[in-house]
Formats: C-alpha cells, structure tokens, sequence
C-alpha cells in the first residue's frame, strides 16, 4: 500500500543517516548503540555521541532542521510514531544481532562475555580443597539439633 511505501521510505532515510555516523576505527576502539524510546537511536565511539537518528516528528537535540524551503521535504520523512521508531531500532540492531546478521563471526564475538563465567558443580559450592564440607559454613539448609 502507499502507507507501507511511505513508512519505508522514511526508515530507508533514517538508516541511511544512521550508517553516515560510523567513522574509521583502530584496535581498541568501541561502539556504542543505544536506544531510547521517543529519544532515538544514538551511536557512540569511545563515549563521545556521534549522533542520533530516529527522532519522532522531527524533534532534534541539536538544530539540524531549520526554517528553509529545502527541509520540507526532509521533515517530512521523520518518523511518525513510537512504532516506527521501534521499527527503526529492531532493524539496525538486527543488521549486528539479528537471524540474517552482517556478519555471523562477528555477531558470535559481540555476544560472547570477554570472561564467560565459570560454572561450579553444586557439590563444590561448600568445599575446600579436600572435597569435604567445610565446618561452620551455612549450606543454606536447616538443620534440626
């Protein structure tokens, strides 16, 4: 319909605005997406913003939309609602995390803890190195005297 049409062509704009935030990295560097509803879709490089897209209606942090001719067009493929904003979010954030990831390597790593716990047998938790329990501590059991 002219409605779905519409719809993505205003989210095709945003993406594309989005994906002109990205700047050339070096080891070490970090990304940072964050989404706040109503607010926009942020990214961040090293905690400094590099912009935020997504806004609903146009409202802007900074005065990107002035009172020229030519940003009538542009206002007008602002997103329109909380939907369409959340809509905007689940498609970025499925472009790194999503069934048809940019990269399945890469998604693998950003999902995989830096030091993945370690899990320890039940039968370990009041132990010391004999494997007997020790005295005094609570097993979290009552027992009856």
């Amino acid at each position: 319909t002219a409605d779905e049409d519409e719809f993505n062509k205003r989210l095709q704009v945003q993406i594309e605005k989005f994906n002109e935030l990205y700047r050339d990295v070096k080891v070490g560097d970090r990304y940072l997406l964050q989404y706040i509803p109503y607010g926009g879709i942020s990214l961040f490089l090293n905690g400094e913003c590099l912009g935020t897209v997504g806004q609903i209606g146009g409202r802007h942090e900074s005065n990107d939309v002035t009172d020229n001719d030519d940003n009538d067009g542009e206002q007008a493929l602002e997103l329109r609602s909380i939907y369409e904003q959340q809509q905007l979010a689940k498609t970025i954030y499925s472009i790194w995390f999503g069934e048809y990831a940019f990269s399945e390597s890469m998604k693998n790593e950003l999902l995989t803890p830096l030091h993945p716990p370690v899990e320890v047998p039940p039968e370990m938790m009041n132990t010391q190195g004999s494997g007997e329990a020790v005295e005094g501590q609570d097993d979290g059991e009552k027992h009856e005297e």
